[in-house]
């Protein structure tokens, strides 16, 4: 049976500590994956076991801190722990299920992660981080596998697993880059305890495993019998919940909402939308103001839907103007729905989005299929502005306004450079290597989606953030081709 591998090297620009840091947190688990991948953590990183020799000299200080199992086995010299995780990943034709062990040898930066059960005859990946020169490290990282049924299209199947490994690595380190950066310009020095409401939606996820990954701790509200330690139960139309547990929490980022372009906008639908953002959003704050300890931020979800059509014209949070369209309502009467917290010492953000670009969710998941097949399409005039954030800058914003006490009122979470749907399209097509179909007109996008398709695709909006540019955020992927390049 043939053994394939594959390694990748490279510096990074920060502490051999704070990498191998990292690579430890649950955060970085999930975030190491491309969002086209979907992978979906079933079991978190939980410890199994300790391996260790007595006569390793590291022992007795380890002893006091956590518990260990003897076992007579492994290397004489080594003190290694182990952790194991299920998950799903993306395969061929379905999602393949991976159960793996992640081990780290103690006093060592070196960690192993070893395929017990998955689509593989053998999989293991070695993690070592190198001190290098000044504040610079070495990431090397080895992988080894085995394909079964070995004999079916070796080398084809050898090569696209190679191919993929790549595509892992380099996502993965711009991943780590990227958040290293962020966690230097705001050091954990203490801890926060975060309430997430929507941790289960598309930018929940995303800003959880990244709260994670900075060291804070993160708290979940669902409105499901809680399985988790971090779950607290909490219905919207009742305001059950168990405030006790709430105690003690140093800020709330509200998410909340169903999405906006599932279905066309019936009255039903319109409804579902409204009541999901809003009456959610006042039961939150109900809830928060009933804290005997309350939190010091409150950070709420809106949208750059609050400004409405402006045509060419750019829009900031200066501007004043609100649009008259139903999104425009919903954002007005979602960030009016915080402000009551108003009478309280808590500083209020309100996180307006813009479309939120990622691979595996949003807007540009339900796009790609199409472009792909080369029918993708310019859109009424292609002339409308389209305001565009990607996962990664949008949770790194969020993570800034939540940090820096000047972050107050309205902040626009949008990209420097909105593009037109025209520029967008073929920047998308030529991406993926496509040419694009024939214009869609405005009266045909209005027939087939309705209301939603003319406030969602032929209304322009060409927002930017002065707040965030002023108060020193810089976007890792401020260019739409940045950010395909970064995404696809």
């Amino acid at each position: 049976m043939t053994m394939h591998s594959y390694s990748h090297r490279i510096i990074c620009p920060f502490p051999q500590k704070e990498v191998f840091r990292w690579h430890l947190t649950e955060g970085a688990f999930e975030r190491s994956f491309l969002p086209s991948e979907e992978v979906e953590v079933k079991s978190k990183l939980a410890r199994i076991s300790h391996k260790f020799d007595l006569r390793h000299p590291s022992l007795q200080q380890h002893l006091l801190s956590a518990s260990f199992r003897a076992d007579g086995k492994g290397e004489p010299d080594r003190l290694s722990e182990q952790k194991s995780s299920v998950f799903y990943l993306k395969g061929w034709f379905f999602k393949h299920r991976w159960e793996v062990v992640i081990e780290k040898e103690i006093d060592s930066s070196t960690l192993k992660v070893i395929q017990k059960k998955g689509p593989f005859a053998h999989f293991q990946l070695k993690i070592e981080v190198r001190r290098g020169g000044g504040d610079s490290c070495e990431l090397i990282e080895e992988a080894e596998f085995q394909m079964r049924f070995h004999w079916f299209l070796k080398r084809m199947r050898g090569a696209r697993v190679k191919k993929r490994l790549k595509r892992f690595f380099e996502y993965k380190q711009d991943v780590l880059q990227s958040d290293l950066t962020q966690f230097s310009k705001y050091p954990c020095h203490h801890p926060l305890k975060v309430l997430i409401a929507g941790a289960s939606g598309f930018v929940g996820r995303h800003l959880s495993a990244f709260l994670n990954s900075a060291g804070h701790e993160v708290m979940h509200l669902v409105r499901r019998a809680p399985i988790a330690d971090n779950e607290v139960f909490w219905d919207p139309k009742t305001n059950e919940c168990n405030l006790s547990l709430l105690e003690g929490i140093d800020a709330v980022i509200n998410l909340s909402g169903s999405g906006i372009a599932d279905h066309r906008w019936s009255s039903e639908v319109k409804d579902r939308i409204f009541s999901s953002r809003i009456t959610a959003t006042e039961s939150l704050v109900m809830l928060i103001a009933q804290l005997h300890q309350k939190p010091s931020v409150f950070l709420s979800a809106s949208a750059v839907g609050f400004y409405g059509d402006h045509a060419d014209e750019f829009v900031d949070e200066s501007s004043y103007r609100k649009g008259r369209l139903f999104l425009s309502q919903v954002s007005e009467e979602w960030e009016r729905a915080v402000h009551k917290l108003d009478i309280h010492p808590i500083r209020i953000v309100n996180l307006r989005f813009a479309m939120i670009l990622s691979s595996g969710q949003g807007a540009l998941r339900k796009m790609l299929p199409v472009f792909r097949f080369g029918l993708g399409s310019i859109l009424g005039s292609g002339k409308q502005y389209m305001s565009w954030v990607t996962i990664d800058d949008a949770v790194a914003a969020i993570y800034h306004c939540l940090m820096n006490d000047s972050m107050k009122g309205p902040v626009n979470i949008a990209a420097p450079e909105p593009v037109t749907n025209e520029v967008f399209s073929y920047q998308l097509a030529q991406m993926l290597h496509r040419s694009l179909g024939p214009r869609i007109p405005a009266h045909l996008v209005a027939w087939l989606f309705g209301q939603m398709g003319e406030e969602l695709f032929l209304t322009s909006t060409r927002a930017v953030s002065k707040k965030l540019d002023h108060t020193g955020f810089v976007f890792r992927y401020p260019t739409l081709n940045q950010a395909f390049r970064h995404l696809l």
